[in-house]
């Protein structure tokens, strides 16, 4: 960015803010862009990137209660992993997009009381920029479900990041909103 606005970068120290913040989501978008040819799986990495982004920039903006505040990545569990066919589908397209750059994972400790091991997953820090998603990692994962993953990474459908659908009249923990009956008695 620098040398297109004719400042030599190697001269002019620091290079002003506005073109460090230019010349970074530049590179931000073209590092979410770069699979969208690639031959072995970039089209699905792509594809599913282009829809998660937003979605998790979609799940924090519209937190208006600040609840977490606001989930940048995602858990699951080690053994929905590895337990089931979809479990395993889940795995590999994971651990291949960390390979290629499009996700980062690590070891999380749960918060709540459950024995099982899990496994968190952000996007890579170098694409915070171009879906307006912060890189700091200091909050609480999303706790999805494999089913749930499993739809983000292979199904076209919108994805609802942070959000599920309330089964048998039961809260879920990814629940945005919880609300509380009320009496005006």
């Amino acid at each position: 960015m620098a040398t297109k606005v004719e400042l030599d970068p190697l001269k002019q120290r620091p290079l002003p803010p506005h073109i460090q913040a230019e010349g970074t989501f530049v590179a931000s978008e073209k590092w979410s862009n770069r699979d969208r040819n690639e031959n072995i799986g970039g089209r699905r990495r792509y594809e599913v990137l282009s829809r998660l982004g937003p979605a998790i920039h979609a799940s924090l903006v519209g937190d208006l209660a600040i609840s977490n505040p606001g989930y940048s990545g995602f858990s699951l569990r080690e053994t929905d992993l590895i337990s089931t066919d979809i479990g395993r589908k889940v795995a590999d397209f994971l651990e291949h997009a960390v390979s290629w750059g499009i996700f980062e994972e690590r070891p999380h400790t749960s918060k709540e009381s459950e024995a099982a091991t899990r496994r968190k997953w952000y996007l890579h820090p170098l694409l915070s920029p171009v879906f307006a998603i912060p890189y700091i990692r200091s909050k609480e994962p999303y706790y999805a479900s494999i089913d749930e993953v499993h739809g983000w990474l292979f199904r076209p459908d919108r994805i609802r990041f942070g959000r599920r659908t309330p089964t048998r009249g039961k809260r879920s923990h990814g629940d945005a909103q919880m609300t509380l009956p009320m009496s005006l008695r």
